[in-house]
C-alpha cells in the first residue's frame, strides 16, 4: 500500500541519513494515523541528531500519543515535537506533561 512504501522509504533515508528537523505534516486525506509510530520509534532511537519533529495532523490519537512518549522518554536529541490536530484528549494531554515533568532538561 502507499501508506507502507511511504514509511520504508522514510526508515531507508532516516537510517542512512543524519536528519534534524522532520516534518511529517498529515492532510485531510493523508494521514499515517497510529501507523506512523513504529517508523518514529526506528527514527528517533537510531538517529543520534534529531531535534525537531513535527507530526501535526497525523490522527495519532490518545494511544499513538503513548506509544510516541516511551520514546521521548529513550531519546537523548529532540528537544522539540509539535504534533497539533491528532486528535488527543485529555488522557493524550496528560501523558504529554507527565513527559514534561519527567524530563526537565528537555
Amino acid at each position: 500500500s502507499y501508506q507502507c512504501n511511504l514509511i520504508k522509504s522514510l526508515q531507508l533515508i532516516a537510517t542512512k541519513t543524519k536528519i534534524e528537523v522532520l516534518r511529517m505534516q498529515g492532510t485531510l486525506n493523508g494521514k499515517l494515523r497510529e501507523s506512523i509510530i513504529p517508523f518514529l520509534c526506528d527514527l528517533v532511537i537510531g538517529n543520534g541528531s534529531l531535534h525537531t519533529l513535527d507530526i501535526s495532523g497525523q490522527g495519532i490519537g490518545d494511544k499513538g500519543i503513548r506509544e510516541l512518549g516511551k520514546l521521548l522518554r529513550a531519546n537523548k536529541t529532540l528537544k522539540t515535537v509539535i504534533f497539533d490536530d491528532n486528535n488527543i484528549g485529555y488522557s493524550g494531554l496528560y501523558q504529554i506533561l507527565n513527559i514534561m515533568i519527567s524530563n526537565p532538561d528537555k
